[in-house]
């Protein structure tokens, strides 16, 4: 079974979310299922949130080490200037995959930018 957690709402709606949803708890009871987990293991397979939600809570997202990200509209990272694109870069990620329906990589620059933020050693890339 696949835990699947929204990660969206107001400040307090995504605090609640990290308190209840993100990690299992320590707990004195020998009973239930978050006993058998270690504590602080992450409780959810898949997390989805929006590019909006990265930014606000970019902390919350590179603080975890991340299997596999998938970016939907990846065309948006780009710009190897912006806070998403600096959010999304700071995580730890093992394997990413990024969706575009843009044709982007017709144009030096923006393809550059975009396989940047899959392979960081594209030092060159960035600064032609």
């Amino acid at each position: 079974m696949q835990n699947v957690v929204l990660y969206n709402g107001s400040a307090v709606d995504r605090e609640m979310i990290r308190d209840h949803e993100f990690r299992y708890q320590a707990s004195n009871s020998s009973k239930g299922k978050a006993r058998r987990q270690a504590a602080g293991q992450l409780k959810f397979n898949v997390l989805l949130a929006s590019y909006e939600m990265v930014r606000k809570d970019r902390k919350v997202f590179q603080d975890i080490d991340w299997e596999t990200v998938i970016i939907d509209e990846a065309h948006r990272l780009k710009n190897t200037t912006s806070d998403t694109r600096a959010a999304v870069a700071g995580m730890n990620i093992q394997w990413l995959l990024l969706l575009t329906g843009q044709p982007t990589l017709d144009q030096c620059k923006s393809g550059c930018g975009l396989l940047s933020t899959a392979a960081v050693d594209m030092h060159a890339c960035t600064h032609a």
